[in-house]
């Protein structure tokens, strides 16, 4: 049984269509207005985000590089005192006397407290010997010292006369225990000859480095510094220090999860890195996004009142005029719209536009055939040319050979040119195969061959498969006929042309090539847009070009190239077509 079709449609009048359609804009620009805004507030916030995080990082970098100057100040100007200088001049070894000692190590507290007091970070002092002798500021022992130092790998054959940071390492401290420490060394430099006398060691804390960032930094952030091997030397997390940042989760997903500013401080090669979670810039922008959500909404309710309200307006004197035209009998000339409030000028509108698109079509036909016939006029004036001149030439040649008595030539000569004009002629048509084109070019280089046996020769070779595919005619002669006349006459010694065909994936290729007297460079790049008759192009190449392109489309046409004095290629590009 055969089952009815049943199809709804729903019908809506112009009003509504109006009003869903404004409606339907305002919601899309709203939105469009949302998400721009969103990913404007996004970035502008994010962009703030990391300039207040740059400023954070810089201001990090110079504060520790104002402590790594400070404290390297303060140990070149300890390392050249005159009381540190003298003691270890001229008291290297150990003195017997209890009490010398003591003077001695008083001494130098006194000049070491004496600068310390003006670096607040530097928590001790030693002072070591050249021959030995350990002179200790702090808490720090010097069986502690000595351990920490082969544990690290530090040799005193390793320092050297400017300041040299290690670190942090763990060195014990006798009333704390273990900590983690900066140790800066120095050379002590006999100020008035080249000798060593000693080694100077400054003790930081790592905790006071920390500290010096620490009320800098963003709540939410976290900073790092890190030496040239990425490993971490200071960190408010303690369990952290020495371990490859790299390693940690947080680096790793540091695209994803966190904006990341590293910046280098100059003077040691150090690097702060500060790391602050996107998260926390989320939560800004669900604040933002629940406002914009709030207005959004409002918005699109006030539009959707504002646009039936204009939607009723506009279309209400469309709809008269849609009721005066069903009352509207264009047979009869009744065009009475009495019932209709002024529908004069919409009625004026409608006729004079279809008047306009009637008077617009008709131009178009004219136009159009005006083109057609000039492309008539220009295909018509090429074989006007190739016919008056080149048969002239062609009989002439024909009497010189009888004259010569070559009649074998003259009859070959005279087939040839019956050939050439049969295939020109083509009843009428303006289209004829690839094959038909060659045997043209092959009768009209045969009589050229034979008008200038001194000058020319010519070979043609290719694909024999593409001979069934449509080309229009007398593309090849002209482009053939401007490499014998400026291409190779010109040139004084035989020279050769060659015709080549081959496909190009759905297209055909045919390359004439001449090996004459070429193109002038500036006159190269016009040679196919020139209308006027001029050196090797003018008329016939333009021409040639602008009747593929309309024949075949914009892709297909000719494309030329040229050395001066050394050769000229013309390529015609078309499609594998065998009709129209």
């Amino acid at each position: 049984m055969k089952v009815p079709h049943v199809s709804f449609k729903i019908k809506l009048t112009i009003k509504h269509r109006f009003f869903f359609f404004s409606a339907l804009n305002i919601i899309v620009v709203i939105l469009a207005i949302a998400v721009i805004s969103n990913v404007l507030f996004e970035k502008t916030i994010t962009e703030k985000a990391k300039m207040f995080q740059q400023r954070e990082v810089s201001l990090v970098c110079n504060n520790m590089e104002l402590l790594v100057n400070s404290i390297n100040d303060y140990i070149l100007t300890l390392s050249v005192d005159s009381t540190l200088q003298d003691i270890l001049k001229y008291h290297d070894e150990v003195p017997i006397s209890e009490e010398e000692r003591y003077n001695i190590k008083m001494k130098l507290i006194r000049a070491v407290y004496a600068k310390s007091a003006l670096n607040s970070y530097i928590d001790s002092v030693v002072i070591l010997s050249k021959s030995g002798t350990f002179y200790d500021m702090g808490m720090y022992s010097k069986e502690n010292f000595s351990n920490t130092f082969e544990k690290n790998n530090i040799q005193m054959s390793d320092i050297i006369n400017k300041p040299t940071w290690y670190g942090p390492l763990e060195m014990k401290n006798e009333l704390v225990g273990t900590e983690n420490v900066f140790v800066i060394t120095k050379q002590v430099m006999d100020i008035w000859s080249p000798d060593v006398l000693g080694y100077v060691f400054a003790i930081v804390k790592e905790s006071k480095v920390s500290g010096f960032y620490r009320d800098i930094i963003e709540k939410n952030a976290e900073l790092y510094i890190v030496n040239e091997d990425m490993n971490i030397i200071s960190s408010a997390d303690k369990s952290l220090l020495y371990q490859d940042i790299r390693d940690l989760e947080i680096y790793a997903n540091k695209k994803d999860a966190y904006i990341i500013t590293t910046e280098q401080i100059p003077i040691n090669h150090w690097k702060v890195m500060d790391f602050v979670p996107k998260r926390y810039l989320v939560s800004e922008m669900d604040k933002i996004n629940l406002s914009m959500v709030n207005i959004g909404i409002i918005a699109i309710v006030v539009s959707f009142v504002l646009s039936y309200a204009i939607a009723s307006r506009v279309t209400k004197p469309i709809h008269k005029l849609a009721v005066a035209m069903k009352s509207f009998d264009c047979i009869n000339g009744n065009s009475h719209t009495t019932e209709v409030r002024s529908p004069q000028e919409l009625n004026l509108l409608t006729r004079r536009f279809n008047q306009l698109v009637d008077r617009v079509q008709e131009l178009m036909h004219q136009i159009e055939i005006e083109n057609e016939r000039k492309r008539d006029y220009e295909f018509r004036l090429i074989q006007a040319q190739i016919k008056p001149h080149f048969l002239y030439n062609s009989l002439e040649t024909i009497i010189s050979l009888i004259g010569i008595s070559m009649k074998d030539n003259a009859m070959q000569y005279t087939r040839s040119l019956g050939n050439f004009y049969r295939i020109s002629l083509s009843n009428g048509s303006d289209i004829i195969t690839l094959k038909e084109e060659l045997d043209l070019i092959q009768n009209y280089l045969y009589m050229q061959g034979i008008r200038y046996v001194d000058k020319l020769n010519y070979q043609i070779e290719g694909d024999a498969a593409l001979g069934k595919y449509i080309i229009p005619k007398l593309t090849l002669q002209p482009l053939v006929e401007n490499a014998i006349y400026h291409g190779i006459k010109p040139k004084k010694i035989k020279s050769d042309i060659r015709i080549k065909y081959y496909s190009d994936a759905d297209d055909i290729c045919i390359s004439v090539y001449d090996n004459g007297v070429g193109i002038r460079k500036e006159k190269l790049d016009s040679v196919l847009t020139d209308q006027k008759t001029d050196e090797r192009g003018g008329f016939g190449l333009h021409s040639i070009n602008n009747r593929l392109k309309l024949v075949f489309g914009s892709s297909y046409g000719l494309a030329v190239s040229s050395s001066y004095g050394a050769y000229t290629e013309v390529i015609v590009r078309i499609p594998k077509k065998d009709r129209v």
